[in-house]
């Protein structure tokens, strides 16, 4: 086995950071510093985009926002554009970790600041903003499972979106919300009513009515439910017949009355019956409003239920500002099947443990799935979001699906969700199955190990996104790799250099990743243009300022098939960010009982790099806090996990074949460090002398220096010796160790040199 310095030093390194804690990029930005750090807050729905470049080469897209109203600032115009890093544009793609992306119809609140971005050169796009706070300047509005309308981003979902969002920044901001526009997708009221838990004992139908608000909590004064149904499966005049018995579930004061309105329809009212402020609060979680039971006439009819919606609505009121107030909007869903065997379940899920954006498909085994898949699909819990997100669930693109029967699901693992969302990909936990109006949750969890990075492309006449692979490849870089080279200012900072390399050096030696530093007055010119910088500086427009990192990365799309289809996506060039403002801890050692607080306030900059370099090559976020690739970090974590290895190895495996059809050319595995400035690999100085060589019983170093540090190696790795003398001309003592050739880290003026000797 060929063992060079830089695997020595590697593993000094592996063996003398050995750490259990993790460092990340993504923290949570308070909705106070929102409200008080961004001149514009909105509401509104993203209708159209457009992707341009800058002189500088990056791509950007213009999101046309059309206008709801306004929390915060003024503005007088009815659409405003919002601009967010990367897109798609000449057969290229940029991406950025941590930045928001939208799609259209994303619709909900933005907290904006002026733009720091070349604007779109198009009239038809106004006065331009960029959000405030990366992918937290943006609450998704959107309906939870109970269809009330939520606010979420990763950190946070408000369930209470009046009192707890709208309620909150207009007192923060000391500005009442105005109305540029309403009449939209927007709501302001609305009730819905869940029939559901419905059994069958073989003469009776037994349900629930659950009751929840659409929009924040709403006082609730009366319900009103007015269904026809088939008398053939019921009887006829159910009201009064004694068919129908109800018991009132609902908290408060309320009277619950029945009525035919025909022989077939039926009303049921529940009304306020004494004081207001005995009034039951409903929200965006379900309620029981009453439970109830009908006696079957013929189980061979269809029970054929059908709602008066107007008629409801018409009954359904809440109590505001001093007046009961109709609903805006009234949803009834339930199914009335009276057999349990119906409805679909989940038996078990296999594999347990699976790969994201790779061809893992997860196979979900149950019944009463349906025998085509139609409107029905499979959930994933949210990687991106990890778990402190209330609405954590993400749902696979249609293509996605390789099988849909009665009785078996099966669906690749997806990293890029439905709609082409880059920030919703499939993350260790428990999966759902809907079908119609159903819900399953699994008792089991997967564990989903990595994530790799797939972009969703429209194939040649297709209407539906597909997934699309990307691999490394080989053509953008000197040595059949990518080149990578440090601005002036991280290259200031002392130690800076030394730390990214050692988190460099643990992906070369782990994944063979072919990325080299040079420096950029050496890189050939025509590969000047490919070339990936290190910045120490400052972070793009758009991240918030607890963001100490960031990745961006071009995509090539060249590799096409006959068609003209997109086969695989290929890494063009990434550009890794480090914040100049941050306290950046450099050194190789640190105290493991550093408390939390201190790496709040000092970031481990060999840490960072080691995360975002996974990001360089291709790995998404994980929520297995193990791991370096963990969505959310602690404190510092210099060792990759072995969920991270295999990740690596996985892009590594699809990078090194050539594609049938495709001119790009694969790249060139590099099991070597490269480039260790710190490090004098040969000892050219002649620095330090090392005597007898070869050696029977004693070794003496020799520096002008004291020697601060010495470790040993054997050819396997292995420390065999391992101690400060901090001294002039320290000896040790080589007479029990093995004949063969060993390998010396010497560490004398806070600089490492590598030497070779041979004991006899």
């Amino acid at each position: 086995m060929k063992i060079t310095i830089q695997t020595i030093f590697l593993a000094l390194l592996s063996l003398f950071f050995a750490q259990t804690y993790a460092f990340g990029q993504l923290y949570e930005v308070s909705l106070d510093e929102r409200i008080e750090k961004s001149s514009l807050i909105v509401e509104g729905k993203v209708v159209e985009a457009k992707c341009y470049r800058a002189d500088n080469g990056d791509i950007y897209t213009a999101n046309k926002v059309e206008l709801v109203s306004i929390l915060k600032g003024d503005y007088r115009e009815k659409f405003l554009t919002v601009t967010t890093w990367g897109g798609e544009l000449d057969g290229e793609m940029q991406s950025w970790t941590h930045l928001l992306t939208l799609d259209k119809g994303d619709y909900g609140v933005f907290f904006l600041e002026p733009t720091q971005v070349p604007s779109v050169p198009d009239q038809n796009f106004s006065t331009s903003f960029d959000v405030y706070a990366g992918v937290q300047g943006f609450l998704a509005l959107v309906q939870n499972e109970a269809k009330a309308w939520v606010a979420h981003e990763p950190f946070h979902t408000y369930a209470d979106i009046e009192t707890d969002l709208y309620g909150y920044i207009a007192r923060k901001a000391g500005q009442i919300l105005h109305y540029v526009n309403q009449g939209g997708d927007e709501k302001r009221s609305g009730v819905r009513y869940h029939f559901t838990d419905i059994v069958f004992n073989g003469t009776e139908i037994g349900f629930s009515v659950y009751v929840n608000s659409l929009v924040g909590t709403k006082s609730l004064y009366k319900s009103g439910l007015q269904f026809g149904y088939n008398p053939a499966f019921f009887g006829s005049n159910i009201a009064t017949s004694g068919n129908l018995v109800l018991a009132l579930s609902l908290p408060g004061s309320y009277s619950l009355s029945q009525s035919n309105v025909t022989s077939s329809n039926v009303k049921i009212e529940v009304a306020s019956s004494g004081s207001l402020t005995g009034l039951t609060t409903i929200g965006a979680t379900e309620q029981l409003l009453a439970k109830g039971k009908i006696t079957i006439q013929s189980i061979a009819a269809d029970p054929g239920i059908t709602y008066n919606l107007a008629a409801m609505q018409a009954m359904s009121k809440f109590y505001e500002s001093g007046t009961a107030q109709v609903f805006d909007t009234v949803i009834v869903e339930g199914d009335w099947r009276p057999v349990e065997q119906f409805a679909p379940s989940i038996d078990s899920i296999r594999p347990p443990v699976l790969r994201a954006g790779t061809d893992d498909i997860l196979r979900i085994y149950g019944k009463n799935f349906g025998t085509s898949q139609g409107s029905s699909y499979v959930e994933f819990t949210n990687a991106y979001a990890g778990i402190t997100n209330g609405v954590n669930w993400i749902e696979s693109l249609a293509t996605d699906y390789n099988l849909w029967s009665d009785t078996k699901i099966e669906v690749f693992v997806p990293s890029v969700a439905k709609g082409g969302d880059y920030t919703g990909y499939a993350g260790s936990g428990k999966i759902r199955v809907k079908v119609g109006g159903s819900t399953k949750t699994s008792t089991e969890s997967i564990k989903v190990k990595f994530g790799a990075d797939n972009r969703a492309l429209l194939d040649i006449g297709a209407t539906e996104l597909k997934r699309k692979k990307v691999r490394l490849i080989g053509d953008f870089g000197e040595d059949n790799g990518y080149t990578l080279y440090y601005n002036q200012n991280f290259k200031n900072l002392g130690g800076a250099v030394p730390a990214f390399e050692r988190a460099l050096c643990t992906w070369i030696q782990s994944s063979n990743i072919n990325f080299r530093v040079k420096e950029y007055a050496d890189i050939d010119q025509i590969y000047q243009q490919y070339a990936c910088q290190i910045i120490l500086g400052s972070l793009p427009a758009g991240a918030n300022s607890s963001t100490k990192a960031i990745t961006e990365k071009s995509y090539y799309l060249g590799c096409q098939d006959a068609s003209g289809n997109v086969i695989k996506g290929s890494l063009k060039k990434f550009d890794i960010y480090f914040r100049e403002s941050a306290n950046w801890f450099v050194n190789q050692v640190y105290d493991p009982t550093l408390p939390f607080s201190y790496w709040e306030a000092n970031q481990d900059l060999e840490s960072f790099s080691l995360h975002e370099l996974g990001h360089a090559q291709l790995l998404l976020h994980v929520n297995e806090s193990n791991d370096v690739m963990y969505y959310e970090i602690v404190t510092p974590k210099r060792t990759l996990h072995s969920d991270d290895v295999e990740g690596g190895g996985y892009i590594k495996g699809i990078s090194i074949i050539a594609e049938p059809g495709c001119s790009v050319n694969p790249i060139v595995p590099n099991g070597d460090c490269g480039l260790i400035p710190t490090i004098d690999i040969g000892n050219q100085e002649g620095l330090i002398k090392l005597d007898p060589n070869p050696a029977y019983d004693q070794i003496s170093f020799d520096s002008p220096y004291k020697i601060q540090e010495i470790r040993v190696f054997n050819s396997l790795g292995a420390v065999i010796y391992n101690f400060s003398p901090n001294e002039l001309r320290p000896v040790i003592d080589v007479s029990n160790i093995n004949i063969g050739f060993y390998f010396a880290i010497i560490k004398t003026n806070n600089k490492y040199y590598a030497l070779k000797f041979e004991k006899i």
